[in-house]
Order: C-alpha cells, then sequence, then structure tokens
C-alpha cells in the first residue's frame, strides 16, 4: 500500500511540476517572446540555446550579470510591457 501511495504522490508532484512548466511557457515565455522583432528571432533562440548548454554556476553568472544590467540599464516601457505579461 506504501508504495502504491508513493508511486501516486510522485506521480501527482510530476504532473504538477508539469502543469507548472507549461503554465510558464504558455503565460510567461510565449507573451514575452511575441515582443521581438521577426528579425530578432533567429539571435532569441540562439540566446535560449546558448543559456542552455551553460553548466549550473555559469547560467548563475549570467543571470546575475543580466540582473545588474537592469539595474543601470533596463528600458521603462520594456518593463511596463513585460510587467503586463502575468
Amino acid at each position: 500500500m506504501t508504495d502504491r501511495f508513493n508511486l501516486a504522490a510522485e506521480d501527482s508532484v510530476k504532473a504538477i511540476k508539469e502543469e507548472r512548466v507549461k503554465e510558464i511557457f504558455l503565460n510567461r515565455i510565449c507573451p514575452t517572446i511575441t515582443k521581438f522583432d521577426k528579425k530578432d528571432m533567429p539571435v532569441v533562440d540562439d540566446l535560449l540555446r546558448d543559456f542552455y548548454q551553460l553548466p549550473d554556476t555559469e547560467r548563475a553568472e549570467m543571470i546575475e550579470h543580466i540582473a545588474v544590467s537592469l539595474k543601470y540599464h533596463a528600458d521603462p516601457e520594456r518593463v511596463k510591457e513585460t510587467h503586463s505579461v502575468n
């Protein structure tokens, strides 16, 4: 009984995580990507692919660098646009 319960619980957790990923993709990533010009899409694609290929430590450094850059150089209009996305 405990094994079946654990498997059911694990399946539930997995389903919740998958649903959350789908929700983020549909409600945040897709609307944000549509804000780019069509000509920028190959660069966006390259950035996502390159970011994926980095080890976690390098990803963390990139995220930190972007956070610092945004602190001093964010475009106010684009900030407003992205805040309107769920």
